[in-house]
């Protein structure tokens, strides 16, 4: 595949021009969002299915109580450097796409300004876990992790610079290399006595890699020289803003309950509900696909115009569902079989990773509706009503989750953390969809959100029937293979759509 080029990218004429009521996005647009969402979801399932053997190998090693300190310790940096994202790379994604230009002048201002912040806030929070007794294990895994997550968040949005003009070539590549690294490092430091501290030493190797790479890949793309003269930090923080909140909320309703379960509950607790929300994590591979795609799409689509725009969403939701649901149950159903390759240590985190996974759906559909909101320009609506449902959760951990335990037995704080999430996640679909309104539900949409719904009854009816009657894994294999069987027999997903996602995927036009 060739990568796009700037000068492929629509015109500010071109952008501007109305088209047919109804119209589908241009060939073009279509081709190159499937295109990069097959290129990039090909090298992501590998990276998945790596991080899975990597998660599953190294924790059993490690096992529950040095898992819950990794655990703790990752989720406060995310917590603390997560407000360092600054919304960076959906500003990114949303305005690189249309005006390319922009990224030379605030790219190398922004990650500089953000490594300053890190060190500031790394530095802090060490002094301050050091007064009230944390030990020298969880004070350099935070400093690790630390520095792990300027490294991403740095990595991301040099990636969205690519991603937004369609420059996703090398991308896989690069997702692979670092991941392979990252694993060889981990699996070597934990199985060679190193501890847990392997795991942040793994990302930051990883992560270091790729940043030198990416780096090299924005400037041959769209010219950005590694200087901070003319760089426009400030006005961009500006304009980032209600995407830095977003990230915010987004950020702290996946770590917050982790980060005080740490503080408050057993190291043995947070290590069997860490678990649970890796694995379940493992299946979020097209969430992360998602934003890279479909932002760019989304905004040229609007631009050009609102029937066009409309039906982007319609496809993007079938789509997504179809999928999710799927990815979802399936998990849920195999959640004992994945418990079982742990050992029995791990199996008190059956019911928050079957909790988790079935909330995976409505954390899709957020996704969904958060990137459409940001498109509208409505992001601050965004932030204030995910907001009110995360600050709702919180307020009930805060309350209520040191009595997991009691109430639901070993591993009760991660069940009852997991139908914390799942409540929130919920109410934040309904609050996001009551902005969007009736006009993304097409009668196409509907009808696959059914006959798909349909499709999953079928399979909880053939692994009910298999379970001890055939091993884990046997019956993991029968129920992925069945899945898309039924989903095409139902009529989920038609012989005619996938023919068309193909013939798009493997079409060469850019404009």
């Amino acid at each position: 595949m060739n990568a796009v080029t700037i000068a492929d990218l629509p015109s500010a004429a071109d952008r501007s021009r109305s088209i047919a009521p109804g119209k589908a996005p241009s060939p073009s647009d279509a081709s190159v969002a499937v295109r990069s969402a097959s290129t990039l979801g090909g090298s992501l399932l590998l990276t998945a299915m790596l991080g899975f053997v990597v998660q599953v190998l190294s924790q059993r090693h490690l096992g529950t109580s040095r898992v819950g300190v990794l655990g703790g310790a990752e989720s406060l940096a995310v917590i603390l450097l997560g407000l360092l994202s600054l919304g960076l790379e959906t500003y990114t994604l949303k305005e690189v796409a249309v005006e390319p230009g922009e990224a030379k002048r605030f790219v190398p201002g922004v990650i500089a300004f953000r490594g300053g912040l890190t060190l500031v806030v790394v530095a802090l929070t060490s002094l301050v876990l050091s007064f009230i007794g944390r030990g020298r294990l969880a004070i350099a895994l935070f400093v690790l992790f630390g520095a792990s997550r300027f490294l991403l968040q740095s990595n991301d949005m040099l990636a969205a610079c690519l991603k937004a003009v369609g420059a996703v070539r090398s991308l896989p590549r690069v997702n692979v290399t670092s991941k392979v690294i990252w694993a060889a490092v981990i699996l070597v430091g934990v199985f060679g006595g190193v501890g847990p501290v392997a795991v942040p030493v793994g990302w930051v190797v990883g992560e270091s890699i790729k940043f030198v790479i990416l780096a090299r890949q924005v400037r041959q793309h769209l010219a950005i020289r590694w200087t901070l003269r003319n760089q426009h930090v400030a006005r961009v923080l500006r304009a980032s803003l209600p995407f830095t909140a977003g990230v915010i909320v987004a950020g702290w309703s996946g770590f917050f309950d982790t980060m005080l379960m740490s503080f408050q509950l057993p190291d043995h607790e947070v290590g069997l509900y860490r678990f649970a929300q890796q694995i379940s994590g493992v299946t979020f591979l097209l969430g992360t696909v998602l934003p890279w795609v479909l932002l760019p799409l989304a905004s040229r689509a609007r631009a050009r115009s609102h029937a066009e725009y409309i039906n982007v969403i319609r496809s993007s939701l079938q789509f997504v569902v179809t999928l999710a649901i799927p990815a979802s149950v399936l998990l849920a159903l195999n959640a004992d079989g994945i418990a079982n390759l742990m050992g029995r240590e791990w199996r008190p985190a059956i019911p928050a990773l079957r909790i988790l996974s079935l909330s995976l759906t409505t954390t899709y559909l957020v996704i969904i509706a958060v990137m459409f909101l940001q498109v509208e320009g409505r992001s601050w609506q965004v932030v204030r009503r995910s907001a009110s449902a995360l600050v709702s959760g919180m307020l009930v951990n805060i309350a209520f989750l040191r009595f997991g335990p009691r109430w639901f037995g070993d591993g009760g704080a991660g069940t009852f953390a997991s139908l914390v999430v799942a409540g929130v996640e919920l109410l934040t679909v309904v609050l996001l969809f009551s902005l969007l309104g009736r006009r993304v539900w097409g009668r196409r949409t509907l009808t696959a959100i059914g006959w798909t719904l349909l499709a999953t009854c079928n399979i909880v009816v053939f692994d009910r029937l298999l379970v001890g009657r055939a091993p884990d894994l046997v019956r993991m294999i029968v129920d992925g293979a069945l899945y898309p069987v039924f989903l095409v027999l139902w009529g989920a997903v038609t012989l005619r759509e996938l023919r068309e996602v193909n013939e798009m995927r493997r079409s060469g036009a850019v404009g």
